[in-house]
């Protein structure tokens, strides 16, 4: 069986240079996640309970990630728009 670590780090700016677009949904249990643009020098922390969720934007551009804390995503929180260097570390408290 294959462990996934509860902390893993995704950089926005590199999926755009590569083509990624779109909308994507993740929902978190227990879990954090950290959303860069680019090499990070400044990161706000989020902290979600069940139930909460935040939109993450890269550049206003072609992606839009929403977080969530738990499979139901009843209550937004927070629209964040990444710029360059900066990062967004979300977790998830169950």
């Amino acid at each position: 069986m294959e462990k996934h670590s509860a902390f893993q780090v995704i950089d926005l700016k590199e999926l755009t240079e590569h083509g990624v677009t779109g909308n994507k949904q993740l929902g978190l249990l227990g879990q954090t996640l950290t959303f860069t643009c680019g090499l990070p020098r400044h990161t706000f922390p989020v902290i979600l309970t069940n139930g909460q969720f935040i939109d993450i934007k890269y550049e206003s551009g072609p992606i839009t990630v929403r977080i969530g804390c738990g499979n139901q995503f009843n209550e937004l929180t927070e629209v964040i728009d990444l710029r360059n260097g900066q990062a967004v570390q979300v977790t998830c408290l169950e």
